[in-house]
């Protein structure tokens, strides 16, 4: 009688794969082989979730949250999608299905990144060129950037617990010059021109490089301006320069200024979407990435990882990289 060979894991599954993955690793790092490992961490296609069956159409909810980057985050093992590619792989899937009859924007962000909010902005009024109802409810914040991409709504409601606002530009840089002087330290560059270190941290900004600063940031906030002014009929061009001191408001206020149009819940402004796009009662759904093999054993996940405690790490290379920001930064 033939006795079958059986292996048992002493260890769980996960530490098995993780081990092995160590091992291909390894393997090609010392070029003994080479493995498409950067495959196994490719994203996954969306997956759609249904919150709520309806009778007839769909309203999708495509969520924006967090600070606004356009940069890809994590390394190989952990790999995180950037906002606007998580808004353009949304905005591709829903408008290949014929069966979306509204989107509603679920915003909870302080803003971000001048070029990542535009961005996202552009692409949410191709968007509406397709005639679909376009909504935005704001959550915890929609400031700053935050709001900048809900200006392109056709309507904006906002928690009664909501801020609101925070209408601006800011570049904050950090400066060595004086930490490196007491201990000796100093910084040689050979540049072709006056302006060529502009932003540096190793030397005080001067007034002609401060000027060349305030023209980029009063550019960008004349942009911000031409947005909300664009997107807030019931506001003019005065009004919307009035409320653009950087400063937030509660929901009640924001509705007060003209900056919002209700106050309300995500199930109200679903229901003024269905409303608008002519369905009663629309199946809700929102769409996810799916895990993958990278997801399975836990490495890449589509949830940013929590920030827990003060960060007080100084990394001399991001702090060089100079970004502009439509971002309310308390």
């Amino acid at each position: 009688m033939k006795r079958q060979a059986s292996i048992t894991f002493k260890y769980p599954l996960k530490i098995w794969l993780y081990v092995s993955l160590l091992g291909f690793l390894l393997a090609i790092d010392t070029g003994c082989v080479v493995i498409p490992v950067g495959d196994l961490f490719k994203p996954t296609p969306l997956e759609e979730h249904v919150l709520r069956e309806g009778d007839e159409g769909k309203v999708a909810i495509l969520e924006i949250r967090g600070s606004i980057s356009g940069d890809a985050s994590g390394g190989l093992l952990s790999r995180q999608s950037n906002t606007v590619k998580e808004v353009e792989s949304r905005l591709e899937v829903i408008q290949s299905d014929p069966e979306i009859s509204a989107v509603v924007l679920l915003i909870s962000s302080p803003g971000g990144e001048v070029t990542a909010c535009d961005l996202i902005y552009h692409m949410l009024e191709e968007f509406k060129e397709r005639n679909i109802p376009l909504l935005a409810s704001i959550r915890e914040i929609g400031a700053s950037g935050g709001y900048y991409i809900a200006s392109v709504c056709d309507e904006i409601y906002a928690n009664p617990t909501s801020i609101v606002g925070s209408i601006g530009v800011i570049l904050q840089s950090v400066n060595f010059s004086g930490l490196m002087k007491k201990v000796g330290v100093e910084m040689n560059s050979v540049h072709s021109g006056a302006f060529k270190d502009l932003g540096s941290p190793y030397k005080p900004i001067n007034e002609e490089h401060q000027k060349v600063l305030k023209t980029i940031v009063d550019s960008m906030y004349e942009r911000f301006l031409d947005v909300v002014d664009k997107g807030r009929d019931q506001l003019n061009r005065d009004q919307v320069k009035a409320l653009a001191d950087g400063k937030v408001f509660p929901a009640n206020l924001a509705k007060e200024n003209g900056l919002i149009d209700k106050v309300g819940y995500l199930k109200d402004v679903v229901q003024r979407a269905g409303e608008l796009a002519g369905v009663s009662q629309p199946s809700i759904v929102t769409y996810t990435q799916g895990r993958g093999v990278a997801g399975a054993i836990g490495l890449n996940s589509d949830v940013p990882p929590a920030k827990v405690g003060l960060n007080l790490s100084l990394d001399l290379n991001s702090t060089h990289d100079v970004k502009f920001y439509y971002l309310w930064r308390p």
